[in-house]
């Protein structure tokens, strides 16, 4: 596996990489695991959050917490810059059971800025997909605060949080969350139509 092979794209050395780290997996070798897992950082600079993220999820599905701490001690300040690899650390501390750790990864990305559009949109609909309720109302409520009514992250925000908080029986947040929205929609058309 040769990175920098003139003809070999980032994608195809990443796929090797996890067939490899598959298959040490299957081997029960944590420290191979986590040298290809770490080598996998490195191909790809302009993926670095999607492939952390796909990493971190690999690791908490198959519980790899040795893995998951060498990864974390290697990777955690590359992993602070961005909001949503920085909340999959913090779920995959939970599911490990640590939870003063995760709490306290997931009050570090509630601060990271966005660095694209909808990325705390998105953020809070990967927390209330692994149950973190109150990680991801706290995200859609910063998706919200940041945004004017009348945009595409605002609207969304809005919705799903108003959603996920009828659906946990707080009816009165609910309401509140998507008042603005409703009376917005009614007063001006061009809120109407994005909505």
């Amino acid at each position: 596996l040769e990175q920098n092979a003139p003809d070999t794209s980032p994608k195809i050395v990443t796929g090797l990489r996890w067939n490899l780290a598959e298959l040490h997996r299957q081997l029960e070798n944590g420290p191979a695991i986590f040298e290809v897992a770490d080598r996998m950082m490195s191909v790809d600079p302009d993926a670095a959050d999607s492939t952390s993220i796909e990493l971190l999820t690999w690791i908490d599905n198959h519980a790899l917490w040795d893995v998951l701490e060498k990864f974390l001690a290697k990777h955690q300040a590359t992993l602070e810059q961005s909001k949503r690899p920085l909340y999959y650390a913090a779920i995959a501390r939970a599911k490990q059971g640590n939870a003063h750790e995760a709490e306290q990864l997931a009050e570090k990305a509630a601060k990271v800025d966005s660095q694209t559009t909808l990325e705390s949109f998105l953020a809070a609909k990967d927390l209330e997909e692994h149950r973190q309720f109150d990680w991801a109302v706290r995200e859609y409520r910063r998706s919200i605060d940041a945004e004017k009514i009348a945009t595409h992250e605002g609207i969304l925000a809005r919705v799903y949080l108003a959603s996920l908080l009828h659906d946990y029986e707080h009816y009165q947040e609910a309401a509140d969350t998507i008042e603005p929205l409703a009376k917005a929609v009614n007063n001006d058309g061009q809120v109407g139509q994005l909505y």
